[in-house]
């Protein structure tokens, strides 16, 4: 006889099965936990969805399948947000909130905590504790407790060799998740009083600060998924991407690398950007001279340093010639679908 225990609620099956007094406490064989999809197994569900969309959508709904399966494809994200997230009797209005009542007694703090988190994306202890006016050790057991849960993840620079928590940033785990605390719990009042729309207006005044942040995690897993890879970019280059050993953002005070990927020989540079606007020469020069000339004081890493610019759109040709004299990777959604998902 085999028993598979399966549950969304990670507190019942710890009282069943993991805590010291559960009644099946070392009886398991084995515990899998499931993680939610990333962008490149997201995209299958969207095949005719155009590139662009497939990130704004993403940014939104993120990889749970119970949230994902409710997009409606063909309408626009601000109509599925309406429809599914923020209008009376959406599906989705209220989940995150049930989702923590059933796990949690007291959610004033975790709510705050959360919001938080979502408004700053990666944010560290010493943050999250100074907003709450309480001290770091006061909120780590409200931290471990949301990180247990699978609702927060740890960040860490990827040139770190030690691992300290203190030293760690957190981020949100689930893109939607995210999202409602970014848009619809800051604007409950209103959502109940009927104005619906200013969760759209605050969206669309935030959407493309909101979507960039998304799409650094998109790029850098990417990047893990394309190591040691000969790939063609958007400007049709044929390059070799060195074995990435690991990948993330890098950050020291004001200055900061939305990618870094380290591999034996070389490290990977990126800046990323989610606008209509191009990319400008200055951010580009700001960071091969400023950010690595930082980086490499910080690190003392004396590795071939390789760069990468990820926009929303293919830039001018001004950029462009720039991009090639650096000999940096250019990265758009088209070059994520094209070559990873259509071919």
């Amino acid at each position: 006889i085999k028993i598979i225990l399966v549950g969304s609620s990670i507190g019942m099956i710890e009282r069943v099965a993991l805590s010291g007094s559960g009644p099946l406490y070392g009886r398991k064989t084995g515990v899998l936990s499931i993680k939610s999809m990333d962008f490149f197994d997201f995209v299958k569900a969207f095949q005719s969805l155009p590139p662009v969309n497939l990130v704004e959508f993403y940014a939104v709904f993120g990889g749970t399948p119970h949230y994902f399966v409710m997009i409606d494809p063909n309408k626009t994200v601000e109509e599925n947000i309406m429809e599914k997230i923020a209008s009376p009797y959406a599906p989705l209005k209220d989940e995150p909130e049930q989702l923590l009542r059933v796990e949690l007694r007291s959610l004033a703090i975790y709510m705050d905590i959360l919001e938080k988190i979502a408004k700053e994306f990666s944010v560290s202890v010493g943050v999250i504790a100074s907003s709450l006016n309480k001290s770091r050790s006061e909120v780590y057991p409200y931290l471990i407790r949301l990180e247990k849960m699978d609702i927060i993840t740890r960040e860490y620079m990827p040139t770190e060799k030690i691992r300290e928590y203190r030293r760690a940033r957190f981020k949100i785990t689930d893109n939607f998740i995210r999202f409602w605390f970014n848009f619809i719990y800051p604007n409950y009042p209103d959502i109940e009083r009927g104005k619906f729309e200013t969760v759209l207006e605050n969206y669309n005044a935030e959407k493309n600060r909101f979507t960039s942040r998304v799409y650094e995690d998109i790029i850098n897993n990417y990047l893990l998924r394309i190591s040691g890879s000969i790939i063609k970019d958007q400007l049709n280059r044929t390059i070799k991407i060195p074995r990435i050993n690991k990948t993330g953002r890098w950050w020291w005070k004001d200055t900061e690398i939305d990618v870094c990927a380290v591999a034996d020989e070389a490290v990977i540079l990126g800046e990323v950007k989610w606008r209509e606007e191009p990319i400008s020469k200055k951010e580009i020069n700001d960071l091969v001279t400023r950010k690595t000339r930082v980086f490499i004081q910080k690190t003392g890493i004396e590795k071939k340093i390789m760069y990468l610019i990820a926009t929303k759109k293919t830039p001018g040709k001004e950029i462009l010639s720039l991009i090639r004299e650096l000999n940096a990777i250019l990265i758009t959604p088209e070059t994520l679908i094209v070559g990873n998902f259509h071919a």
